[in-house]
């Protein structure tokens, strides 16, 4: 069995393909996150790694309403049991924390600041989703879909990532899933996901190959074939390749044998080297299968 998120994960999946991107820069993001606390308040709260883990919960749930911070950042810090525990609680530092997430969404010029870093961060962390997705439900093993994570699911430990999902709402949205909409990313995962789903319903994925690229930014694919007709590209590390200057002429070569068709565009590609620039043109993402196994 594979999983991205489940009932007990700190933060779902598409949190953290957020938190990914922060990774990948890692000074510009150490800057930003000092300059909100500078802007909350340096001296109010006294506990680095505390402010830490509030900036970057912030990031991965937002938008978030103060009080689903506060619990998420209050049972982390006593779990952690460096200034409180579950068993010996530090009301007085436990308010602090709480005081200091109150704080941030008092700041009227702080959250516009925070609000547009995310956005910043968005068309990153799409690619991060899109690419988890389709690797959770193509890579060897039997994928288990969290209850909601068919659309982005932007939660927090227990009890935040067990809310209720409005199974009815999904299912109208599931009869129009495949008309494209442009910056749709719920659209758009949840799309991928009945493809990907179906796909494995009508043509059981064979035996795992991988695949490599060939070119200057080569690195940030991973791709891999299940079968001899069936063929899963993913981008990775979308800052750096955007930083790097985007594909480059880089090329994946297609197996030989007739056309492929990419399940999730419809668009259809000869076999051989194909542009990386041109298969992620829609999607960073392509599931791709031959003309006569669709």
């Amino acid at each position: 069995m594979t999983v991205l998120s489940t009932h007990d994960t700190k933060r779902s999946a598409d949190a953290r393909a957020r938190l990914a991107v922060l990774a990948e820069q890692p000074e510009a993001w150490a800057a930003e996150a000092a300059a909100w606390s500078t802007a909350a308040g340096a001296g109010a709260f006294l506990d680095p790694d505390g402010d830490w883990l509030l900036w970057q919960t912030l990031v991965a749930a937002w938008p978030v309403t103060p009080e689903r911070l506060v619990a998420a950042v209050l049972k982390a810090v006593r779990e952690a049991k460096v200034h409180t525990s579950w068993t010996t609680p530090n009301a007085r530092f436990e308010r602090a924390l709480a005081d200091r997430v109150h704080a941030v969404f008092g700041n009227p010029g702080l959250l516009p600041r925070i609000e547009g870093y995310v956005a910043a961060l968005a068309p990153y962390a799409r690619s991060n989703t899109l690419a988890a997705a389709l690797l959770h439900l193509t890579v060897p093993g039997v994928p288990d879909l969290y209850q909601g994570s068919e659309e982005p699911l932007y939660t927090l430990v227990d009890p935040d990532n067990r809310r209720a999902v409005d199974l009815g709402a999904l299912a109208v949205r599931l009869t129009d899933s495949a008309t494209a909409r442009p910056g749709d990313l719920a659209r758009e995962k949840l799309h991928l996901t009945t493809t990907a789903l179906h796909l494995r319903r009508t043509h059981p994925l064979g035996a795992h190959r991988p695949l490599t690229a060939v070119g200057p930014a080569a690195d940030h694919l991973l791709a891999f074939g299940r079968g001899p007709d069936v063929l899963t590209a993913v981008t990775r590390l979308p800052y750096g390749l955007a930083r790097g200057g985007g594909w480059r002429g880089t090329e994946l070569h297609l197996p030989a044998g007739g056309e492929w068709t990419d399940a999730l565009t419809g668009r259809r590609f000869a076999a051989g080297p194909v542009l990386l620039k041109d298969l992620t043109a829609d999607l960073p993402v392509a599931l791709l299968t031959r003309r006569d196994a669709a």
